[in-house]
């Protein structure tokens, strides 16, 4: 059994920073999985990360077993980086810099691959200042798209806003009947969320209650989700839906 550990820097620029820009941060490594685990053949896992903090690099230990095996780690349905074991050295790093509330790994080719560590570097604040501190109810918006990323605004603006990046994102492959059952619906609600949330506070009865109506809206397209992560190419738009979904629930709780 040949074991590899493989560090390499892959940059994904968001929040407006250009590549070489250089930010002063206090970080924070944490295990995300408990134990090592196997990544067999055609399977994808998703791996849950901290929504609430601005991860900056997953370290990915791993090994090939009994043969060469090559595997994608993704972040929203994008490759952020391939890797091959056993072959590499020394170890693998994937810088992301944004918010995000998981990443996949998706087996591509050769035999099982374990997975013996995988840590995330969390941003907790910047060392020169103050850097908002997502409890707060508000976010400089790393995560989500270009377009939200420009914003700065509380989190159920930003959840409207992602939506709407989604629905135009799948618009150019969606049938008559997709668009105006599920995706029209999905986005009306998410604008008015956005219209109400950049002038009222999460807390308001009325902000809730439309995050409560896109939750609802989402759930409504599920049978229409489902049938898209059954397809490679869109799979990621899908996972985002339901991510979305997921982080309205923890939010009205």
């Amino acid at each position: 059994m040949n074991r590899v550990n493989v560090f390499r820097n892959l940059a994904l620029i968001g929040g407006g920073c250009l590549a070489l820009c250089q930010v002063s941060l206090a970080t924070e490594n944490v295990a995300i999985v408990p134990h090592a685990f196997d990544l067999t053949p055609g399977q994808v896992l998703n791996i849950p990360l901290d929504p609430h903090k601005r991860t900056e690099r997953l370290y990915i230990s791993a090994q090939g077993i009994r043969f060469n095996a090559t595997f994608e780690v993704m972040v929203d349905g994008v490759v952020q980086g391939t890797l091959h074991v056993p072959g590499h050295d020394p170890s693998y790093v994937v810088t992301l810099r944004k918010r995000t509330p998981s990443f996949q790994l998706r087996h591509v080719s050769g035999g099982i691959v374990r997975i013996d560590q995988i840590m995330a570097e969390y941003a907790t604040r910047n060392a020169g200042g103050y850097s908002p501190d997502p409890s707060d109810g508000y976010d400089q918006g790393s995560g989500y798209g270009e377009d939200c990323a420009q914003h700065f605004g509380s989190r159920a603006y930003l959840i409207g806003c992602r939506v709407v990046e989604l629905v135009n994102q799948f618009r150019p492959y969606a049938s008559i009947r997709q668009w105006s059952h599920f995706l029209v619906p999905l986005r009306k609600s998410a604008g008015i969320l956005m219209a109400k949330a950049k002038v009222r506070p999460i807390s308001s009865t009325t902000v809730r209650a439309l995050l409560q109506k896109l939750e609802s809206d989402i759930q409504a397209a599920s049978s229409f989700l489902d049938e898209i992560l059954e397809q490679d190419v869109h799979y990621g738009i899908a996972l985002q839906f339901y991510q979305v979904r997921d982080e309205i629930e923890f939010l009205l709780q």
